[in-house]
């Protein structure tokens, strides 16, 4: 898979060592506009997912991330957490955005561009 200027597909594969990924180019195409408008570097927690992590993460049976289509990204802090969603906003490229924490206590955003699902909406877990 192709990276872009700040992202490499690296980043995106698996976590469970598996090391699949099958993360959509559109889904980077939209996180570095994202990148670009905010200039603040962008941490990958969670990219695609094989079926056996998502079910051991949690993850929902129908999930973008088994798609490539879904990234989580860190947030270390309420500033960074403003930054990031203003340029979300901005860039007008995600539609479906998740907000919580993971089962490690690490914050995250979830972003989307999964066009199958209810459009414009924004869910905290």
């Amino acid at each position: 898979m192709p990276a872009t200027k700040n992202f490499s597909a690296e980043e995106f594969k698996c976590r469970c060592g598996c090391l699949v990924n099958s993360t959509e180019i559109e889904l980077l195409y939209a996180l570095q506009a994202v990148r670009d408008i905010t200039e603040e570097s962008i941490k990958i927690s969670s990219g695609y997912r094989c079926a056996s992590h998502n079910k051991a993460v949690g993850g929902s049976e129908k999930s973008s991330h088994l798609r490539g289509l879904a990234c989580d990204i860190s947030v270390p802090s309420s500033a960074y957490a403003f930054k990031i969603m203003r340029a979300i906003i901005v860039s007008n490229r995600f539609k479906r955005i998740g907000y919580g924490k993971m089962n490690s206590g690490e914050l995250v955003l979830h972003l989307d561009i999964d066009s199958s699902k209810v459009q414009e909406v924004l869910w905290g877990y």
